[in-house]
């Protein structure tokens, strides 16, 4: 179902046909079941309907239609035309935990043990992102070259834990304040498999490098 779902958004030119309901699922569907490349796709489409058409019309608010108002033909249907109607903004979610990486485990209520798990793509180069949790303030954020992520900022909040994930090429290509994951404060190797290293951590601000 998911390849079928990504045949038909790329077959209609990578542009979004889904209302309100289906705006905060399609992303995380599609990056779940290997097509962040489509997911990326969507993100970045500038022509309509996407959400960043809007944007280009001028836009500073989530409208409630896709062409609300447009540079061509001005404001659309005044029957059904909110300009401060946030559920296509629901694409938000999908930021924080997919691209940002910031995420709760579901096992540890309240954020008392944080998912992180930033995602790199679309030749965006850098993200910087950061969550008031109620045990503290969350950061995560990266800078990438070629879509591969070659430096990883965050900050995990006093008495709370956090996993990490990073897409590395060898356990020896990561560092953490300049030293190696072994001599770094704070960090317990959980393995590291087919590219992606798995890292518990304490509360603290980590700076990590990888080389590609």
């Amino acid at each position: 179902m998911a390849d079928r779902l990504n045949d038909k958004i790329i077959k209609n030119g990578t542009k979004l046909t889904t209302g309100f309901i289906g705006c905060s699922l399609l992303l995380p569907v599609l990056c779940r079941f290997g097509h962040s490349d489509t997911a990326f796709g969507l993100l970045q489409q500038e022509d309509y309907p996407s959400w960043k058409y809007p944007i280009l019309q001028g836009a500073t608010t989530i409208w409630e239609r896709w062409n609300s108002y447009t540079l061509a033909d001005g404001f659309g249907d005044a029957a059904m035309n909110s300009f401060n109607h946030y559920s296509y903004g629901s694409v938000t979610e999908w930021l924080y935990s997919t691209l940002s990486g910031i995420g709760c485990d579901e096992n540890a209520p309240a954020f008392s043990h944080i998912i992180l798990n930033p995602t790199a793509g679309g030749n965006i180069t850098f993200v910087k992102g950061a969550y008031e949790s109620v045990r503290g303030l969350i950061k995560s954020s990266w800078e990438a070259v070629d879509n591969n992520i070659v430096k990883y900022e965050c900050c995990v909040p006093g008495n709370t834990t956090a996993t990490l994930y990073l897409r590395a090429d060898s356990l020896t290509s990561v560092t953490e304040g300049g030293v190696s994951l072994e001599e770094a404060e704070g960090i317990t190797i959980v393995s590291f498999e087919s590219g992606l290293l798995t890292l518990e951590l304490g509360s603290g601000v980590y700076n990590f490098e990888i080389k590609r």
